[in-house]
């Protein structure tokens, strides 16, 4: 699969994007909101900005929660496998 940047347009492909990208391009693919998902996920809005924000990941325990909350593996959130077909 190819992240196509939102800023710039530039295509990358999905083991190359950031963690906070891919986190941010499930939630988008969801077609939720910030303040949606954090709700869906039990998190304040806050700490799911800021982990769409940074590049390194969260705890395990962290990715694992992010991971079952939009109902992919944390193999996908992680970069290491392709989202579903459904999500492309």
């Amino acid at each position: 699969m190819t992240y196509t940047c939102p800023t710039c347009g530039v295509g990358l492909p999905w083991h190359d994007v950031s963690f906070g990208s891919r986190l941010r391009a499930l939630r988008l693919f969801k077609g939720m909101s910030q303040k949606a998902a954090a709700a869906m996920l039990g998190m304040p809005q806050t700490s799911l900005s800021a982990h769409e924000a940074r590049a390194e990941h969260p705890s395990q325990r962290h990715v694992n929660a992010l991971a079952a909350g939009y109902g992919v593996s944390p193999a996908v959130l992680l970069g290491m496998e392709e989202p579903p077909e459904e999500l492309k």
